[in-house]
């Protein structure tokens, strides 16, 4: 299957986003934001924050406004307001039915759609990853964890599917390998390529399919932008097969660079790979140069929650 993208001619479309984003940062700018801070478990303890008290708040919902349904001229009046240089915390659960692309400005529009949900996943996962720091450093200084400490790192094991490691050391430093953010360049890049701008698959916007009765590869469905964005970044983080791009993102934290998600297209060859065609069409959309800027996207509130 063939998945065939529309590429709306005219390069105006490059800086009709990139204001929408965190400007048209820099990739030495890019770097300040979406790197890791050295010294984030430190800063942690020094706040006096007990991490029993973090893994309590791990499943507050993520602030902002959410929108069960809206149709596109609705979407439209919803982020006309919008700061050019920021994204706001609106997630719209839906891809209209009535979404269609006719301009560049509709391009754009699906892109203040998906961006918000790919943040609020990546702002979920980072909260998980401090606290596996801070346990991971708690073990190495032989401490003892606390009962509900225990208990968050036995659900990360199961949740990551690395409960086949048998020694904790090792399930925990893989738990810090798959448990980081998704490049938002890179969610964006699929959802593009397997929507086409929002214009088809509506309800499974990241191309996520499972075998059939009569053994074939079918869509799975969600109800909401959010649950599918959430499935997605799990399918990074935890399948065997993508274990390369996670890999490649470790590189990039070892050496306190920022991840790009460009150069992890290739490690998710697997996520689709029944077809033949899909890394090469993921970097057809990467070709439209303003997708690869999109790693610089943050909320308003800031970048600290979701690098």
């Amino acid at each position: 299957m063939k998945k065939e993208i529309l590429l709306i001619s005219g390069c105006f479309i490059i800086f009709s986003y990139l204001g929408y984003m965190a400007g048209t940062l820099s990739y030495e700018h890019q770097a300040k934001n979406n790197t890791e801070t050295p010294n984030l478990i430190g800063e942690i303890k020094k706040s006096n924050t007990p991490t029993d008290y973090l893994i309590s708040k791990i499943h507050e919902p993520i602030e902002g406004k959410y929108i069960d349904s809206i149709d596109k001229k609705g979407i439209e009046e919803l982020f006309k307001e919008i700061k050019a240089d920021s994204v706001p915390a609106i997630f719209v659960e839906k891809i209209p039915d009535d979404f269609n692309i006719t301009s560049v400005a509709d391009q754009t529009l699906f892109m203040k759609l998906i961006t918000p949900h790919i943040l609020r996943v990546n702002e979920m996962i980072m909260k998980e990853r401090k606290i596996i720091l801070i346990l991971d450093e708690k073990i190495k200084n032989n401490e003892q964890l606390s009962t509900i400490e225990e208990t968050f790192l036995s659900r990360m094991i199961e949740k990551y599917d690395v409960i086949h490691l048998k020694e904790q050391t090792a399930q925990i430093t893989e738990l810090i390998k798959r448990v980081d953010i998704i490049p938002v360049s890179l969610g964006m890049a699929v959802a593009i390529w397997a929507t086409n701008w929002g214009q088809k698959e509506k309800d499974s916007p990241f191309f996520e399919h499972a075998w059939d009765k009569n053994v074939q590869y079918t869509p799975i469905k969600f109800n909401k932008l959010s649950e599918a964005t959430e499935s997605f970044a799990l399918q990074i983080n935890s399948r065997s097969q993508l274990s390369e791009a996670r890999a490649t993102r470790a590189h990039f934290r070892l050496f306190e660079n920022p991840i790009f998600g460009q150069y992890l297209v290739y490690g998710i060859r697997n996520y689709a790979h029944f077809i033949p065609s899909f890394v090469d069409q993921l970097r057809l959309v990467y070709s439209l140069g303003y997708i690869k800027e999109m790693d610089a996207a943050c909320f308003e509130k800031g970048c600290e929650l979701t690098k």
